[in-house]
C-alpha cells in the first residue's frame, strides 16, 4: 500500500503536468467509449429478473410458441366518479371512443380473437345488441332510462351466451349492480396485434408506438361528467424517457446543493456576529427543521425523516450564512473556495465519465448485463463519495500549509497520510459494493460492479488530478508570495472543529457507557432487521404522479387488476412421454376444469360450472366442439369423427391407452394459428403445450397464485415438467431472492472488510486488532440504519438492498480517517485525552463537513417522484448521519478503552510512520 501511495506522491511532485495530461487523455478515451457504445437503459423485467426457472420458462415460451408477434390488451376506463356509466353520458363516451379509434391509424392493428371476441369489446356491448334488435340508432340521444332498460334486457336474455354474460359483468367495476344497471365505472377493451419484427425489443417498441397512437386518439374525447382513462402495460413500462429525465433532474439538483455546501466548507471564515456563528446556525437549523418539517411531512416518514429533510435544507442556509460571516476576507477566501470547489466538481465529473466509459466497455465484454434503473443512481453516489475524498485531502493539505510546510511538502504529507486512509477506504468500499456480485438480482450485480469502478476512479483522480492541479497552481502562488498560508493557520480552530472536539469528552470520561449504549441500540437494530418487510414492484420505478400509474391503481382497486394480466404455464414432456397420450390428455382436462374454480383466475359462469378464461390445447378442443348459434358444433366433420372414434366422453376424457395424436393434429389443421400458440410438435410427438391464463393476482398475490398453479398441474407429475411464469410471478421471485440474499450480503461485506483492515493495520502498525475496532462502529451503523428503516416504514427492496454495501462504503472511510489520525496523535501527546481531542478536532471536523455535504447530495433523492429513490435518499441520510455518530462518538470510545488497556499494561508500543 505504501508503494502505491509513494508512487502517486512521486508522480505528482515530479511530473504534475504529465499527470494532468494523462488524466485528460484517459477522460477523453472513456468518454468516447461511452458515446460510441451508447448503452441503453433497461426497463421492466430486464435487469431485475434473477437467473431461475421462471425466467427460463418465459424465454422458452418465446422460443417454442413464438414471441415476435404478440397481442396485447389495451384498456380504457370509462368512469363517472359521482354517477352511473350505464347511462346516456356513458353511451356517448363509448360512441366517441369508438369513433376516435376508428379514425386513428392504430385501428388497422386491432384484431378479433374469435367470433365471440371482436377487436373492441365494451361494457355497453349488451346495449348495442339490444338497440340493434329494436332498430334504434345507438348514436342518438335516447336518455338514461332507455340505456339502462336495454342493458337489463340484453343481460337477462337467454340468447346471451354465459361466457359473454360473465365477461360483460367483469367489465363493470367492483360494487356494480348489473341487475339494476348501476355502475360507477366500466371498461372498453381493444386487442392490439403487434406486427412481426426482427427482435423482441423491436416488437415491444412497436407495441408502445401503436398504443401511444390509441392513447392520443382517445385523450381528445371529452364527455361531461365522464372520466376517460386509457391504459396498457406497454405504456406503463415504456416511459423510459420520464425515468431518465427524473434521474437527470436529481443529479443536477444534487450537484447544485453540493456546490453551495462546498463553498461553505472550503471558505476560510472570519468570526462574524454571534447569531451567524456556525454553532448558533446549526442549532437553529435543527430546531426549525423539527418544527416545520415535522408538520409538513407528517405522512411521509415521521420525525426521523423530518429531521433528515430539515438538515438537508437548512445546511444550505448555514453554508450561505457562514460565507456572509466571513465577509471581511471574502475576496481572497471566495477565490480560494471557488477554485477548490470547481476542482472538486470537475474531478467528480471526470470520475463519472470514467465510470460510464469503463462500464460501457464491460457491457461489451459481457461483464455487465445492462445499464438499468438501479445503476442510474451511481453518479449521485459518486458525487457523495467523491466529495468526501476531496474534503479530507484538501483539509489535510491546508493544515500542512498552515503549519509552515512548503507546497511540495504539504502535497506529499497530504497524499502520504490521507492517501493511506483513502486507499483503505476505497478498497473496503469497493469490496462492499462488489459483494453484490453474489446477489441473484442482475441489476444489483451490475450496480455493485459499476459502483466499484466509479469509486476506484474517484480515488485515482483525487490522488493524482487534484494534487497535480494544486501543485501547479500553488507553486506559482508560492513563488509570488500570494499563497494564503496565514489563513490556513486557523485550520482546526473553527466553530465546527471546536464543537466536534467537545464530543471527545464521552471517550475520555465515559467510554464504557458510550459503548454499551451503542451496542444496545445495535441489538434493537438487529431486531428491526428481522422485522423488515421485503417488497418489490416494477411500478415503483415510475413517477408517483404519472397518469398511467394512477390508472393502474384504479384498475387494481375497482377492476381487480383489469384484463392485462396473464399467467402462463409451460408444460414440457419428460423423455419418452407424448403429451398426446390418454393419461397426459386426461390430466390436462382435469387441470382445465380445476382452473375455473381457482382464486385469482378469471372465469365465467356456465351451466356446467365456472370455466377459466384461458388458451390451451384442451381449451381449443372445447371451443371447436362447442355448439354454434344454430346449436351445431363448429368443428370440421373429420374432427367430430375422430372424437367419436377415439371414444372421448362428454367431458372430453379419453379411454386409457388411446393415442390422441391424430386428434391434436386435427385441431392444429382446423385452427393452425391458434394451435401454434399453445402446442409444439417435435415430428409427430406433442412435446410441449402452453396454458395462457387470464389472472388477477397482481404483484401482491402472485406468489400464492404460483403455488396454486403448481398444485393444479400436479396431475401431470411424472409425465412432464411444468413451470408457471408471468411478470407478476417474476416480481415475487425477485422478492424471495432479495430476502434470501440479504443476510448473506451483509455478512460477506462485513467479514471481508474486517479482514482487509486487519491485514492493513498489521502490515502498517503491527496492530491487527485495530481493524476489528475500526469495523465495529460500521457494523453498528448498518444495524442502526436497518432499525431506522423499520421504524420509518421503509421496506427492503432492490434499491435499499444495497444498504449493507452503502453503509460500509460510507462508514469505513469515516472510521478509517479517525483510526489513522489517532495512530498519529497517540504518540504526539502525553495524555490520552489530548490525543482524542486532537483527533476529533482535526479529522472529526472534516468528517462532519463531509457528512453534511454527502447528506445534502443524497438527501435530494428524497424529493424524487420515484419511490425507490425517495427511500434510497432517506436510507442514505440515515447511514451518513449514523456513520458520523459512530466515527466521532463510538470509535473514539473504543480506541480510548483499547489504548488505555495497552498503556496500563505497558504494551502500547511506538507508532510506525505512515507518511510517505
Amino acid at each position: 500500500m505504501k508503494a502505491v501511495i509513494r508512487a502517486f506522491a512521486r508522480a505528482v511532485r515530479t511530473a504534475p503536468v504529465l499527470v494532468l495530461v494523462a488524466v485528460l487523455v484517459l477522460t477523453a478515451v472513456f468518454g468516447g467509449a461511452f458515446a460510441v457504445i451508447a448503452p441503453e437503459t433497461a426497463t421492466g423485467n430486464e435487469g431485475f429478473a434473477p437467473d431461475n426457472a421462471e425466467i427460463a420458462a418465459s424465454e422458452r415460451i418465446s422460443e417454442l410458441f413464438g414471441g415476435d408477434s404478440q397481442t396485447s390488451v389495451f384498456q380504457v376506463i370509462v368512469r363517472a366518479p359521482d354517477g352511473n356509466v350505464i347511462s346516456q353520458a356513458g353511451l356517448e363516451a363509448v360512441n366517441a371512443i369508438n369513433a376516435a379509434v376508428q379514425g386513428s391509424e392504430a385501428f388497422q392493428y386491432l384484431v378479433a380473437l374469435g367470433p365471440e371476441q371482436p377487436p373492441v369489446v365494451s361494457y355497453l356491448g349488451p346495449v348495442y345488441q339490444a338497440l340493434a334488435r329494436q332498430g334504434v340508432d345507438p348514436t342518438a340521444s335516447i336518455g338514461d332510462g332507455a340505456v339502462q332498460n336495454a342493458f337489463q334486457q340484453a343481460l337477462a336474455s337467454p340468447e346471451l351466451p354465459d361466457a359473454q354474460r360473465g365477461q360483460i359483468i367483469r367489465l363493470l367495476a367492483e360494487g356494480s349492480d348489473p341487475v339494476t344497471a348501476q355502475a360507477q365505472a366500466g371498461l372498453v377493451l381493444m386487442f392490439v396485434d403487434t406486427p412481426d419484427t426482427a427482435t423482441a425489443q423491436e416488437a415491444f417498441d412497436r407495441q408502445i408506438e401503436i398504443e401511444t397512437m390509441l392513447t392520443e386518439a382517445i385523450e381528445v374525447v371529452s364527455v361531461e361528467g365522464i372520466e376517460i382513462r386509457p391504459f396498457s402495460f406497454g405504456l406503463l413500462f415504456g416511459g423510459q424517457d420520464e425515468f431518465l429525465t427524473e434521474v437527470g433532474t436529481l443529479f443536477g439538483a444534487a450537484m447544485a446543493i453540493i456546490i453551495v455546501i462546498l463553498l461553505f466548507v472550503y471558505t476560510v471564515r472570519a468570526r462574524g456576529p454571534v447569531w451567524l456563528r456556525p454553532a448558533a446556525v446549526t442549532i437553529g437549523a435543527i430546531a426549525a427543521s423539527g418544527l416545520f418539517f415535522g408538520t409538513a411531512l407528517e405522512g411521509v416518514g415521521g420525525v426521523a425523516n423530518a429531521v433528515a429533510v430539515g438538515v438537508v435544507v437548512f445546511v444550505i442556509a448555514r453554508a450561505l450564512l457562514g460565507i456572509v460571516a466571513g465577509a471581511p476576507k471574502v475576496t481572497r477566501s471566495a477565490r480560494r473556495a471557488l477554485a477548490d470547489m470547481a476542482l472538486t466538481i470537475v474531478t467528480i465529473v471526470f470520475a463519472i465519465v470514467w465510470m460510464q466509459g469503463i462500464g460501457a466497455l464491460l457491457l461489451e465484454l459481457g461483464v455487465l448485463g445492462s445499464f438499468n434503473q438501479v445503476t442510474q443512481i451511481v453518479p449521485v453516489l459518486l458525487i457523495g463519495l467523491g466529495v468526501d475524498y476531496a474534503i479530507h485531502l484538501t483539509a489535510r493539505y491546508r493544515e500542512q500549509l498552515g503549519g509552515g510546510d512548503t507546497v511540495d511538502e504539504s502535497i506529499g504529507t497530504a497524499i502520504g497520510t490521507v492517501g493511506v486512509a483513502l486507499t483503505l477506504a476505497t478498497l473496503t468500499t469497493a469490496i462492499g459494493f462488489l459483494t453484490n456480485v453474489f446477489n441473484p438480482v442482475p441489476a444489483l450485480k451490475d450496480f455493485g460492479i459499476l459502483s466499484s469502478v466509479g469509486i476506484v476512479a474517484s480515488f485515482l483522480l483525487m490522488l493524482t488530478f487534484v494534487p497535480a492541479i494544486r501543485q501547479i497552481l500553488d507553486r506559482r502562488a508560492e513563488s509570488k508570495g500570494v499563497l494564503p498560508v496565514s489563513e490556513f493557520k486557523s485550520a482546526g480552530d473553527g466553530s465546527l472543529s471546536r464543537i466536534i472536539e467537545k464530543t471527545s469528552v464521552l471517550a475520555d470520561r465515559i467510554p464504557v457507557l458510550t459503548v454499551v449504549v451503542a451496542l444496545v441500540l445495535g441489538g434493537l437494530g438487529v431486531w428491526g432487521l428481522t422485522q423488515l418487510e421485503t417488497r418489490f414492484s416494477f411500478t415503483d420505478f415510475l413517477p408517483e404522479g404519472s397518469p398511467v400509474v394512477e390508472t393502474l391503481n384504479i384498475l387494481i382497486d375497482e377492476f381487480g387488476g383489469g384484463f392485462g394480466e396473464t399467467s402462463q404455464v409451460l408444460v414440457e414432456a419428460n423423455d419418452g412421454v407424448d403429451l398426446a397420450s390418454a393419461s397426459a390428455h386426461n390430466a390436462m382436462v382435469e387441470i382445465t376444469a380445476a382452473l375455473g374454480s381457482m382464486s385469482d383466475v378469471v372465469a365465467f359462469d356456465t351451466p356446467a360450472g365456472p370455466v377459466a378464461q384461458a388458451n390451451s390445447p384442451v381449451g381449443l378442443l372445447q371451443q371447436l366442439l362447442a355448439p354454434g348459434p344454430d346449436g351445431n358444433p363448429t368443428a370440421p366433420p373429420e374432427l367430430l369423427s375422430l372424437v367419436q372414434e377415439l371414444g372421448l366422453g362428454p367431458d372430453l376424457t379419453a379411454p386409457a391407452g388411446v393415442d390422441l395424436t391424430p386428434l391434436y393434429a386435427a385441431v392444429a389443421n382446423a385452427v393452425p394459428d391458434e394451435a401454434a400458440a399453445v402446442m409444439h410438435f417435435e415430428g409427430d410427438r406433442l412435446e410441449a403445450v402452453l396454458f395462457d391464463i387470464s389472472t388477477q393476482a397482481g404483484e401482491a398475490d402472485a406468489d400464492e397464485l404460483r403455488v396454486a398453479l403448481v398444485d393444479a398441474f400436479a396431475p401431470l407429475g411424472g409425465q412432464a415438467n411444468f413451470i408457471p411464469t408471468s411478470d407478476e410471478i417474476i416480481s415475487a421471485v425477485i422478492v424471495e431472492a432479495l430476502a434470501s440474499s440479504q443476510t448473506q450480503s451483509l455478512l460477506i461485506t462485513l467479514v471481508i472488510a474486517t479482514f482487509v483492515l486487519m491485514a492493513s493495520f498489521w502490515v502498517e502498525n503491527r496492530r491487527p486488532f485495530l481493524g476489528v475496532i475500526t469495523m465495529l462502529p460500521v457494523a453498528l451503523v448498518v444495524f442502526w440504519t436497518y432499525g431506522l428503516m423499520y421504524a420509518t416504514g421503509i421496506p427492503f427492496g432492490p434499491v435499499t438492498a444495497t444498504l449493507a454495501a452503502l453503509a460500509v462504503g460510507i462508514g469505513v472511510p469515516f472510521t478509517i480517517h479517525i483510526a489513522r489520525r489517532f495512530e498519529e496523535d497517540r504518540n504526539r501527546f502525553e495524555t490520552l485525552g489530548d490525543a482524542l481531542r486532537s483527533t476529533t478536532r482535526h479529522t472529526g471536523a472534516a468528517l462532519a463537513g463531509s457528512a453534511f455535504t454527502t447528506m445534502a447530495g443524497f438527501g435530494i433523492l428524497m424529493s424524487s417522484t420515484l419511490k425507490p429513490f425517495q427511500q434510497m435518499g432517506q436510507v442514505t441520510v440515515y447511514a451518513i448521519g449514523l456513520s458520523l455518530i459512530g466515527a466521532i462518538l463510538v470509535l473514539p470510545s473504543l480506541l480510548a478503552l483499547w489504548e488505555g488497556w495497552h498503556r496500563r499494561r505497558g504494551t502500547a508500543g511506538p507508532q510506525k510512520a505512515t507518511v510517505v
